[in-house]
């Protein structure tokens, strides 16, 4: 299954992904935003990768000119929230497309999935607190700021970080149509 924007497509990561999910993920700078480990070993790509595929979760993110993989965006079915029908959303993007408007627009196609074929009654987004990058891109796309989770979690360096945690709901989101 595979979805279209403008410039993108977004379909389901595969294995073949591998190397392209290992050239991006392995950046320090791409990793330390998304707040994920680098990822410094081939074979360990392989196996994220292999992981993802089974989770059904994760998307790659295909940029149309030029067949490229540029990077991969969540839905996941788990929140902090009780309601039944609630998504969260994450994307991390390979730093030389940082910038051009390519973040909004893949989140702004899975926002359409999780509201129109889940039935999202909220659709939520976090950012490490110092990513104002990924901050501003939340609050564009609608999302309001529910508040500073502190002492959220620890990095892979053992440092204690805070994240913001924003949520758009089914009634906004159609006002925003």
């Amino acid at each position: 299954m595979a979805f279209y924007t403008s410039r993108l497509i977004i379909r389901e990561i595969k294995y073949d992904d591998a190397r392209a999910y290992y050239e991006y993920a392995s950046d320090e700078d791409v990793a330390k935003m998304a707040g994920f480990k680098p990822v410094k070993d081939y074979d360990l790509a392989c196996r994220l990768v292999v992981g993802m595929t089974y989770a059904g979760d994760t998307y790659a993110i295909i940029l149309k000119s030029n067949n490229k993989f540029i990077g991969t965006c969540n839905i996941y079915k788990k929140s902090i929230r009780r309601l039944k029908n609630v998504y969260t959303l994450g994307i991390s993007l390979a730093k030389e497309y940082w910038g051009y408007g390519l973040g909004s627009e893949a989140i702004k196609a899975l926002l359409k999935i999780c509201f129109k074929s889940k039935k999202a009654e909220l659709v939520e987004m976090t950012s490490l607190v110092n990513n104002l990058r990924s901050r501003n891109m939340i609050t564009n796309l609608g999302f309001n700021l529910d508040g500073i989770i502190k002492k959220y979690d620890k990095n892979y360096e053992d440092i204690i970080y805070d994240i913001a945690l924003y949520s758009l709901d089914k009634e906004k989101y159609k006002e925003m149509e």
